[in-house]
């Protein structure tokens, strides 16, 4: 019984060496090993590690994701298992890979990266913020703050606060007033008071003050937020 069953074994099954668990992991272990170095070898024999690794983060964050990395895998001719590949970089159970995991000896090229990100993230803050003031522009010259009557226990706490900043960080009233003044008009629009109050640091609730100084139905005068300012001294 027992030589009939080796019978129905093919040859070549009996003749294959039995490797035990350990032997097992340590030959995949090594071929991971292979498959990061080859990765690590494609994307340095690039003319310039850090333009390739841009042109590979499909989303501009620094950092490739899974399917960003299938896809850098195939462009870079990658010819090992990809989903191991990324079990051995991403070994620290992180959801995405830098330059940095990649290669630790690819730090410059990972810090021109992380600085490139970072700066673009700043120019986007920087254009929102830029598109918010604008908004409040149009909205000054498309329809003016409506009339309301001002709260009692509002009033002087945060105009009160707005005049002495204003007065506080502008020795001459008048250069402060004509510095926001955009137009030209010695008057501000709700537009111009918001760029006031961003620029000084002042945090009040700015539709509330800009309405309590007394311009509820007008643009601001300096009168408003200087009582007895007096006369524009002369030039």
């Amino acid at each position: 019984a027992a030589g009939s069953d080796l019978i129905r074994i093919p040859l070549k099954e009996r003749l294959r060496p039995k490797l035990q668990d350990s032997d097992r992991a340590a030959c995949e272990e090594i071929l991971m090993s292979n498959g990061a170095r080859e990765f690590r070898n494609l994307l340095r024999s690039t003319s310039d590690v850090a333009v390739t690794w841009r042109k590979l983060d499909a989303n501009g964050d620094g950092r490739l994701h899974f399917a960003e990395l299938a896809v850098a895998c195939r462009k870079l001719k990658f010819a090992g298992n990809i989903k191991k590949l990324w079990e051995q970089l991403t070994a620290g159970g992180t959801k995405d890979l830098t330059l940095l995991a990649v290669d630790p000896s690819f730090r410059a090229e990972h810090e021109a990266v992380e600085a490139e990100v970072a700066q673009r993230k700043a120019e986007k803050s920087a254009s929102h913020q830029k598109m918010q003031l604008t908004s409040y522009d149009l909205a000054c010259q498309a329809e003016p703050v409506k009339p309301q009557i001002p709260s009692p226990e509002f009033k002087p706490s945060y105009v009160s606060a707005f005049r002495s900043m204003f007065w506080a960080q502008n020795i001459n009233p008048y250069e402060g007033w004509d510095r926001y003044d955009s137009t030209n008009s010695g008057t501000w629009c709700f537009g111009e008071f918001v760029n006031a109050c961003r620029d000084m640091g002042f945090a009040g609730p700015l539709q509330a003050v800009y309405r309590d100084l007394g311009a509820a139905d007008r643009p601001l005068k300096i009168d408003d937020v200087c009582p007895g300012v007096g006369p524009r001294p002369a030039e």
